[in-house]
Formats: C-alpha cells, sequence, structure tokens
C-alpha cells in the first residue's frame, strides 16, 4: 500500500515521504518523492510478482524506468 509519511527521507538523505509499505510487516519497501512515482512502482510490484519473472528481468525493467540497481 502507498502512505505519505511526512519528514520521511530515503537512504540518500533526500525527501520521499511517499512510501510502499507491506501489508504483513508494515515495513517501508520503498519511498520516492511523489505519490505517483510510488504508485507506479507499486504497480511494477505486483506485475512482477504476478508474472514471476527473473530476477534478471526484473532489473532489465527497474533500469528501463530509471531505477538504480545493484548486483550481488
Amino acid at each position: 500500500m502507498v502512505v505519505h509519511k511526512k519528514g520521511h527521507k530515503n537512504s540518500k538523505g533526500e525527501k520521499a515521504e511517499w512510501c510502499i509499505v507491506s501489508h504483513k510487516t508494515h515495513k517501508i519497501l520503498s519511498s520516492h518523492k511523489s505519490k505517483a512515482a510510488a504508485k507506479k512502482h507499486l504497480q511494477q510490484m505486483h506485475i512482477f510478482k504476478e508474472n514471476e519473472m527473473s530476477v534478471e528481468q526484473a532489473l532489465d525493467i527497474l533500469k528501463e524506468n530509471g531505477y538504480i540497481t545493484e548486483q550481488e
């Protein structure tokens, strides 16, 4: 779910008050600068889950959408 957390900052220290939060654990899964960006990312997360795509495919889609990813 997407929630607004006033004052939240991402791992880079940037203001990112729109957060995707786990329904089960209530932990923040990702944070974004806008509500639209958070909703778009949540939609992508649902697509990944439904399609059961590989990690490599998921990383490619994230990169195509401007996300920075690291591979181990």
